[in-house]
């Protein structure tokens, strides 16, 4: 026995929902081949579809005087327009978009807007809407995920991973490119109706559904690629896969650390439970860039000191870079903290580096530059008999960048 088709079909549409000429072409020629467009049939990117025996059916898209979507409380014409729609010959369908879509099977029916300049009148409260939302898009995809960025853009840049990065923000680009698309579409066809030129009700629609399926496959497969990138860092991270503890790490680093700071000293690991760890990595902005905490205390015959230093170590793909890197931690700290207050230093020629910032925020820190490295070190002190003076710890870290 001939098992009869689904009463249901579901297509991806071939165009935009600001295609207005292409939607209407489409729905139209699907009513010729059996397919009717369902009550509020578009939901997740789909439209649902009732079989049935073909006919011709124009459908027409209006514009929305309100935003229309799944939050909205205006998805649909209000009862008075409905109304006055019925009486046209014509029946609401549903809401893509900004537009509503109205079928009528009444080849008598006169069309909803015969006036191309009314038309046009329309569209431009949908372009209005636009242009209102544009900003608020581009600074929420990208100023603000910028300007909040741990130490800005180079930074997130060097720890998140170049491909992770630049591909993250070639998806924003291409989120924020669709709606300028859109503005652009409907001013064009805006000017179009005002200088009273009817809508393309016969516009070959498969001419560029083949474009427009692609470019949503490519989007689709650049964000999987994507989400993989970010869930394999994020496992890394919680794995700490490339952390050590300093009581394991037995291998030298290339900056002092807190057994350099007195001549013949002799450094003792202080456990607090956290911290006393160093994460080593390497990305295409920095071949090396490691991250070290270590807390503890160092005494030799005469002196004692007690606390511990943050280090963050960058060895750059070239000396411009490592100076935008030092700006921006020096930039970020300072926007931060509201005690940031700069701390005088020996100068540059002094400690033999390129470069040398230095301030208080939440404990003494310095930022120097040599060559492609850049180093940034906090030096937090608890001995109760015994504070070593910045002048005669920064030349022990400046030095540390000639090892």
């Amino acid at each position: 026995m001939k098992r009869s088709p689904r009463s249901t079909a579901y297509r991806l549409p071939p165009c935009p929902a600001y295609d207005i000429e292409g939607t209407e072409s489409w729905l139209s020629d699907l009513a010729e081949e059996g397919l009717f467009l369902e009550k509020d049939g578009f939901l997740f990117g789909f439209a649902s579809f009732r079989r049935g025996e073909g006919k011709q059916r124009r459908y027409r898209l209006e514009a929305a005087p309100h935003p229309t979507g799944l939050f909205s409380d205006q998805d649909r014409p209000d009862e008075e327009a409905e109304e006055l729609s019925r009486l046209a010959g014509w029946e609401y369908i549903a809401s893509r978009g900004d537009f509503y879509i109205f079928a009528t099977d009444d080849p008598q029916a006169a069309e909803l807007n015969t006036d191309p300049q009314v038309q046009a009148l329309a569209l431009e409260k949908v372009r209005r809407r636009q242009r209102q939302t544009l900003f608020p898009t581009f600074f929420w995809l990208v100023i603000y995920p910028l300007f909040s960025m741990k130490g800005g853009i180079l930074r997130g840049a060097i720890h998140l991973g170049a491909p992770i990065f630049l591909l993250g923000h070639l998806l924003i680009l291409w989120t924020i490119f669709s709606p300028l698309r859109e503005f652009f579409h409907l001013r064009k066809l805006s000017r179009r109706l005002q200088e009273g030129l009817p809508a393309n009700y016969h516009k070959d629609w498969k001419k560029s559904a083949r474009r427009h399926f692609a470019a949503k496959g490519v989007f689709l497969t650049l964000l999987a690629v994507w989400i993989g990138l970010v869930l394999t860092a994020w496992q890394r991270d919680t794995d700490k896969a490339d952390t050590v503890s300093l009581a394991d790490f037995k291998e030298p680093v290339p900056f002092a650390t807190m057994a350099d700071l007195l001549p013949q000293g002799q450094f003792t690991l202080r456990d607090m439970g956290f911290g006393n760890e160093v994460t080593l990595r390497s990305s295409w902005l920095a071949p090396s860039f490691i991250e070290f905490g270590q807390t503890g205390t160092v005494k030799n015959e005469e002196k004692t000191l007690q606390g511990g230093i943050n280090v963050e170590y960058y060895h750059t793909v070239s000396p411009l870079l490592a100076r935008l890197l030092a700006k921006e931690l020096q930039w970020y700290d300072k926007k931060g903290p509201s005690h940031y207050q700069a701390l005088s230093t020996p100068s540059a020629a002094e400690l033999g580096v390129d470069s040398v910032t230095g301030y208080t925020a939440i404990f003494p820190t310095l930022v120097m530059v040599k060559g492609e490295t850049v180093l940034k070190v906090s030096f937090y002190q608890t001995s109760p008999s015994y504070t070593m003076p910045l002048a005669e710890w920064a030349p022990i870290f400046a030095q540390s960048l000639n090892w």
